[in-house]
């Protein structure tokens, strides 16, 4: 989430907000990523969704400026609202970032 809001506070926009929701949903998508061993999109995610397999020790900040990276949506003014999970599986952390207006 830090990671998110640097990036949103570098572009001037206004810092999102941690929905308990969305990271529920993100929670569940997260454990089926980790119990397959690879990434993949929510069926329906609710608004955008960026998700990420990487090594145990990833930096947490690094992990959300890779997903403003790949997901452009997290750095819309409209975003204003995100969800996080991160479930570990071994050596590897299974990260889900969803973000509504």
């Amino acid at each position: 989430m830090d990671g998110i809001n640097e990036r949103r506070s570098a572009l001037g926009l206004p810092l999102a907000k941690l929905d308990s929701t969305l990271s529920s949903e993100c929670l569940v998508q997260a454990k089926k990523m980790a119990e397959a061993g690879y990434t993949f999109h929510s069926e329906w995610p609710t608004g955008c969704e960026g998700v990420a397999k990487v090594p145990y020790n990833f930096p947490a900040d690094l992990l959300g400026d890779m997903m403003c990276s790949h997901v452009a949506d997290f750095t819309y003014e409209a975003t204003t609202k995100i969800g996080v999970a991160v479930v570990r599986s071994g050596n590897s952390l299974f990260a889900v970032v969803q973000g509504i207006a």
